[in-house]
């Protein structure tokens, strides 16, 4: 169970396949630069209707970043520095890569290749 929660408010939650929802996390923190934070968005391979967009996306423009979510419980304000939300969410990263190997016993450097990742559902 994923869940976001904006001034202590549920903003997003649903279960999500982890290794999967892990990976997208994993290739997004990959693609950050000095220069250069590209969006998240994270699909699964689960669900196919994404005519509305992403389950969970992260959008930078200028300094900030929005939070956007298909599925969000609450239309409230989900912008924040982008010095804020990044590390908040490669710290997720972070924390769901050492839960899922304790949990699993496994190394996810060895074991990403078998992971299922879905870039876009465009």
């Amino acid at each position: 169970m994923l869940t976001i929660k904006i001034n202590d408010e549920i903003y997003f939650q649903a279960e999500l396949p982890i290794l999967e929802f892990y990976k997208a996390l994993f290739k997004w923190k990959e693609n950050i630069s000095k220069h250069h934070i590209p969006e998240f968005h994270y699909y699964t391979i689960e669900y196919d209707d994404y005519e509305d967009g992403a389950i969970i996306s992260l959008l930078p423009f200028s300094n900030k970043a929005r939070i956007k979510s298909i599925w969000a419980e609450l239309d409230i304000d989900n912008v924040f520095e982008l010095n804020y939300i990044v590390p908040q969410v490669c710290a997720l990263e972070q924390k769901l890569r050492k839960d899922i190997e304790e949990y699993y016993g496994i190394d996810l450097k060895d074991f990403m290749k078998h992971i299922p990742y879905s870039l876009n559902r465009h």
